[in-house]
């Protein structure tokens, strides 16, 4: 049987060979180790660098294209709100699905006011952005219906990025597909649509992001040219034209469309033909509510034809009732409220208060066209127009409200006919 040989007193142990080298190379493996924690925070601090310039790239990019309104920022209202929503999540994912939608539905008007300049710079800049920017340019040009400018953007991007994935095709690019419409179910009890269910949507069309912005563009065009009734304001036909002398403000000449409208630019002429607007003010100007601005404006009028008007107190300013003369039957023109169109308020029972004027200063087709009859436009003092509608309001009230009395008296010193 072997037995385990005794250790003798005093012998001393053979060195671990991981301390050996431990001891031999620690100045080595020390430096070494430095050495790479050094790199590690070098290649930290590169990467670093790298991604807050491409974000500082792409921020540009975003604001440059007007897609930036999404941003926040520390310490910014928004933290604190979102703080306050986070205790109610079932809130909070409405509030946030309801912010998405909007931030999609304004994705239009957001880029539609983008910076062009920004985005040529960016372009020229090249690099991964140079065909996003030209994409954004097109789309610009597109919503501000310069048509030939964005086609030429287009033309571009496929020719110097024929392999970018917006000029790519495939089977599914992307695009908005509307719901299909259903028949209306007429029977007594018709089935309520259930909550949760899918719609059914139109199928999706083939092709390129590129190719088919050429086509809307294509087909908005061809649809203004033939119908430029819609966007362009007719010239009017009267060879005469009413001369509107305005205290404080300036000149205001209008023609008539006295062929649409014959019996209301035959009475608009014997009103003017008499002193009845002499001394008249202009006593309600419009804009939009809270002295907000949109790009759909549904306000932006000056208004006069109160013969109450004349005296200097305000107070003893009403509409009072309208003279059965100054009442004409209704004539369907067909006009539209382009810019600086003059119109006369409706009256009750198909007939108009041809005494009571409305200049409107912005489009205002949307939300006036077939409401009133429009009987002239303004040819000359656009401005003067302008300068009314813009004035300052009488209170504060009336500002929040985007409808009252102008701070300054517009008085009509004569009304001539040319």
């Amino acid at each position: 049987m072997t037995q385990t040989p005794p250790q003798m007193q005093g012998q001393i142990e053979a060195p671990n060979p991981l301390e050996l080298f431990w001891e031999k190379n620690k100045k080595l493996v020390i430096g070494v180790a430095i050495a790479l924690a050094a790199a590690l925070a070098v290649n930290y601090g590169v990467q670093y660098m790298n991604r807050q310039a491409r974000n500082a790239d792409w921020t540009a990019m975003n604001v440059g294209a007007g897609l930036d309104a999404a941003y926040t920022r520390d310490g910014s209202m928004w933290s604190m709100i979102q703080s306050m929503l986070e205790q109610n999540p079932g809130f909070y994912r409405y509030y946030v699905a309801g912010a998405r939608d909007e931030l999609v539905s304004r994705l239009g008007d957001d880029i539609k006011k983008a910076d062009p300049a920004a985005l040529e710079a960016i372009l020229s800049g090249g690099g991964d952005r140079a065909p996003l920017a030209l994409w954004a340019l097109a789309v610009h040009d597109y919503e501000n219906e310069e048509w030939d400018s964005a086609l030429a953007r287009l033309d571009r991007l496929e020719k110097e990025f024929p392999k970018h994935f917006l000029v790519l095709e495939s089977e599914y690019p992307v695009q908005f597909r509307p719901e299909v419409e259903k028949e209306e179910d007429e029977s007594e009890d018709p089935k309520p649509t259930p909550v949760d269910e899918e719609p059914e949507l139109e199928p999706q069309v083939a092709g390129s992001d590129v190719k088919r912005l050429r086509a809307a563009i294509l087909g908005q065009r061809e649809f203004e040219a033939n119908n430029s009734r819609f966007y362009v304001a007719p010239e009017p036909t009267s060879t005469q034209q009413l001369v509107l002398e305005i205290e404080n403000a300036g000149t205001i000449r209008i023609r008539l469309y006295d062929q649409v409208a014959p019996e209301h630019a035959k009475a608009l002429l014997a009103l003017a033909g008499t002193d009845f607007f002499v001394g008249q003010r202009v006593y309600e100007i419009r804009r939009e509510a809270g002295g907000s601005t949109s790009d759909t404006p549904t306000a932006g009028e000056m208004l006069f034809g109160w013969p109450s008007t004349k005296e200097n107190d305000r107070e003893q300013w009403k509409a009072g009732d309208v003279e059965e003369d100054h009442l004409v039957d209704w004539e369907d023109t067909g006009l539209s409220h382009f810019p600086f169109m003059v119109a006369v308020e409706a009256a009750k029972e198909g007939r108009s208060q041809v005494e009571r004027i409305v200049i409107n200063s912005v489009d205002l087709a949307v939300s006036r066209d077939g409401n009133r009859v429009i009987v002239g436009r303004v040819v000359e003092g656009q401005d003067v127009v302008e300068q009314i509608v813009q004035s300052q309001f009488s209170d504060a009230a009336e500002l929040e409200r985007g409808t009252g009395r102008p701070e300054e008296t517009y008085t009509i010193t004569s009304v001539t006919v040319e």
